[in-house]
C-alpha cells in the first residue's frame, strides 16, 4: 500500500474522528446548551444518558455498511458511510440552545448524533478493514497503529481547537462536517483492497448469507467480539474522557482541557510502538501484557483518589493513554483474522458496534451513577476492571486462522 494511498484513505476517518472528539470532550459545553437538569452534575448525567441513546444508530449503520463492505466492496462502503457521518456532524451547529428550544433541543442534538455514528459505524470498521487488507501478514498490526496515529490525531486536533477557541465546538463541527463530505468523495479514486478482491474471485457461500444466518452460524465469535470491542471503548472512555471529566468535577482542576491532547497524543503515538511490538512477538502476547498492567494503573488511580494526589492522577492518566492502543490495536488484528473474508465487514462492524451500545458507551454513565450513589469516585473503577477480566477470556477463546 503507498504512502499517498494510505493518506487517502484515512483523511475522511482523521476528520470523523476530529467530529467524535468534538462530541466528547465538548460533555460539559453541549449538556449545558443542550439538556435539562437543575444544576452541572444532573445536566452532565442527563448527557451521558442521551449519548447512550444515540448508540442504537450505530448498529443499524453497521448493518447497512457491512452489507455494502461484503457484497459490493469495501471501497464504496467507505465513500458512503464517511458521507453520511459528516452530515451528522454538520447539523449540530445548527440545534438552538435548550433555554430557547426546550426539550427540542435535546432531541435534535440525540438525531444529528445518531446520523453521525451511524456512518462512523461503517466509516472506522471498513477503514482499518481496507488498510490491513491491504498490507502483508507480517505488518498488519502496525497498519492498524498507523490507523491509531493518525485517527487520534483528528482527535487531538479537536482537543487543542477546544482549547484555543471560545464556543469553538460550533464551528469545529461546521468545518469537520464540510471537509468529512469533501475528502469522502476523494476516496473515489481508490482501488479495491487486495485481500477482499482475491477472495471476491472465488466467493464462497459466505458472501450470500444474511445477517440472521451469520448471526445464527457464528453466535460464539459475536458474542467475543463485542466483548472485546466494547472493551476497548469502555478503556478509552474511561480513562481519556469519563475519569478526567468527573475527577475535574470533584477537584476543581480541569484534567480533560488542560491534558486532553497528551491522552490523545500518547494514545496515538502508542498505536505505532505497540503495533510494531505486536508484529514481533505477537498480537496476543502483546495484550496479556498490557491488561496486566492496566489492571495495576487502576489501582494505583483508586489509592491517588483517596489520597487526593492530583499528580498522580495526572502520571497515571498519561501512562494508561500510552498503554490503551497496546490492548486496542492488536485485539482488532486478533478479531479480523478469525473472520472469514466474506462476512468479516459485518461481523467486525456489527461486533463493534453493539459493544458499544452495552459495554463502552454506558461507561460514563454507568461510572457517574456509582459515583454518585455510592459517594466515591473509587468505585466507578470496578467497572473497567471487570472488562478487563471479561476481554482475558475472550480472547483465549478466539479461533486461530
Amino acid at each position: 500500500m503507498t504512502y499517498k494511498r494510505f493518506l487517502l484513505t484515512i483523511s475522511s476517518s482523521i476528520v470523523q474522528y476530529f467530529n467524535y472528539a468534538i462530541f466528547s470532550f465538548s460533555a460539559l459545553e453541549l449538556s449545558a446548551q443542550f439538556m435539562p437538569g437543575t444544576h452541572d452534575k444532573h445536566k452532565l448525567l442527563n448527557f451521558f444518558a442521551a449519548i447512550m441513546l444515540t448508540v442504537l444508530a450505530r448498529p443499524l449503520g453497521s448493518i447497512v455498511f457491512g452489507q455494502i463492505g461484503d457484497k459490493s466492496g469495501r471501497k464504496f462502503a467507505i465513500i458512503l458511510s464517511g458521507i453520511v457521518s459528516s452530515i451528522g456532524a454538520i447539523l449540530v451547529p445548527f440545534i438552538p440552545n435548550f433555554s430557547n428550544a426546550g426539550i427540542i433541543a435535546s432531541i435534535m442534538l440525540i438525531i444529528s448524533r445518531m446520523i453521525f455514528l451511524s456512518g462512523l459505524s461503517g466509516e472506522i470498521d471498513g477503514v482499518r478493514l481496507y488498510v490491513s487488507e491491504n498490507f502483508s501478514a507480517k505488518k498488519q498490526n502496525l497498519g492498524n497503529g498507523l490507523v491509531t496515529l493518525f485517527t487520534q490525531s483528528g482527535a487531538l486536533l479537536a482537543a487543542i481547537c477546544l482549547y484555543l477557541l471560545s464556543d469553538g465546538w460550533r464551528t469545529c463541527f461546521l468545518i469537520g462536517g464540510i471537509c468529512g463530505i469533501s475528502l469522502s468523495l476523494l476516496r473515489n479514486i481508490l482501488l479495491e483492497s487486495l485481500e477482499y478482491a482475491k477472495e471476491r474471485d472465488h466467493p464462497s457461500q459466505y458472501y450470500k448469507a444474511s445477517f440472521l444466518q451469520i448471526i445464527n452460524g457464528q453466535a460464539p465469535l459475536m458474542f467475543k467480539g463485542i466483548i472485546l470491542s466494547g472493551s476497548i471503548g469502555c478503556m478509552y472512555q474511561f480513562f481519556i474522557i469519563y475519569f478526567p471529566i468527573y475527577a475535574g468535577l470533584d477537584s476543581g482542576f480541569n484534567f480533560a482541557k488542560y491534558y486532553a491532547p497528551y491522552y490523545i497524543g500518547l494514545y496515538g503515538l502508542g498505536g505505532l510502538f505497540w503495533g510494531y511490538v505486536a508484529d514481533r512477538i505477537g498480537g496476543y502476547k502483546t495484550v496479556k501484557i498490557v491488561l496486566a498492567l492496566l489492571l495495576l494503573k487502576l489501582c494505583a488511580l483508586a489509592y491517588s483518589v483517596n489520597s487526593d494526589s492530583l499528580r498522580m492522577m495526572q502520571y497515571i492518566l498519561l501512562g494508561a493513554s500510552f498503554l490503551l492502543s497496546g490492548f486496542s490495536v492488536p485485539t482488532q488484528m486478533l478479531l479480523k483474522q478469525s473472520i472469514n473474508v466474506g462476512i468479516r465487514y459485518r461481523i467486525f462492524s456489527l461486533s463493534h458496534s453493539i459493544g458499544s451500545l452495552v459495554i463502552s458507551t454506558p461507561t460514563s454513565f454507568i461510572c457517574t451513577k456509582i459515583a454518585m450513589e455510592y459517594g466515591g469516585l473509587s468505585y466507578s473503577l470496578l467497572y473497567p476492571s471487570l472488562m478487563i477480566i471479561l476481554s482475558f477470556f475472550a480472547l483465549r477463546s478466539l479461533p486461530p486462522r
